[in-house]
């Protein structure tokens, strides 16, 4: 693959971070655009570029947040001893490219949860060419699983609605909401008036918009995120 320039590799980076940022919902709306630019982007980088672009200039909200993010790679590949080189080839087994973490991304319909294995397989194979973009991934992706444990915790202590949590964890609503969304999906919370039977055994949900007003509740699978339960062997077990 072949990335004309810096401007248009920032491009791919700053938008893949953007998406991260992104509730469930809004995302399943933009999946066919994301589709076609995930498409494009191995085979036409430069018209799925083009694509980004187009869908930044009709999304005030999505390009405010594309150009915090591109405005810091900038800057961070701008004190890197290699920025220059950041499109070098791979010289070996170890060499990460920035592309195959943001690739990935861009194809998910799960952008965390990709990012997250990502950086698990990763953990061993940076370089300093890929640096920038990988301590990007990182910081957003902490700050996320930071907000999350706060959010579960509050939700712990008293069911809380999405209105109440923007105080709770002095964030907009709107990065509250998206946060809420992914724990939703994912089954960690529900509706306070769900059932016994559904808190207790909570399934994977489908994206939705929930009532910013509805108090929300920990189910079974978000508590034992928070206070998960650690085995240990006989050995182990005896030498405490």
């Amino acid at each position: 693959m072949t990335i004309a320039n810096a401007f248009d590799a920032f491009t791919f980076q700053a938008f893949s971070l953007t998406l991260l940022q992104l509730d469930p919902s809004r995302l399943e709306a933009l999946q066919p655009t994301l589709q076609s630019i995930s498409d494009l982007a191995s085979r036409q980088p430069q018209s799925a570029v083009n694509q980004i672009r187009q869908l930044l200039d009709q999304d005030s909200e999505l390009k405010s947040i594309y150009d915090s993010e591109y405005d810091r790679l900038a800057q961070s590949y701008q004190t890197q001893e290699r920025a220059k080189g950041f499109f070098d080839s791979p010289t070996s087994e170890a060499t990460l490219t920035w592309d195959a973490l943001a690739f990935p991304i861009l194809q998910s319909t799960d952008p965390i949860e990709t990012a997250k294995n990502l950086l698990k397989r990763t953990k061993s194979k940076q370089t300093a060419n890929t640096q920038p973009y990988l301590n990007s991934l990182q910081r957003t992706i902490a700050t996320v699983e930071q907000t999350e444990i706060k959010i579960l915790k509050a939700i712990e202590h008293h069911p809380t609605s999405i209105e109440d949590l923007v105080y709770v964890v002095g964030l907009p609503i709107n990065q509250v909401s998206s946060i809420i969304q992914n724990l939703w999906k994912r089954g960690y919370i529900d509706r306070a008036t769900s059932s016994f039977i559904s808190m207790l055994f909570p399934q994977r949900k489908k994206a939705q918009q929930l009532d910013p007003q509805i108090p929300l509740a920990l189910t079974s699978t978000g508590y034992f995120f928070l206070h998960p339960i650690i085995t240990a062997s006989p050995s182990e077990a005896l030498n405490r």
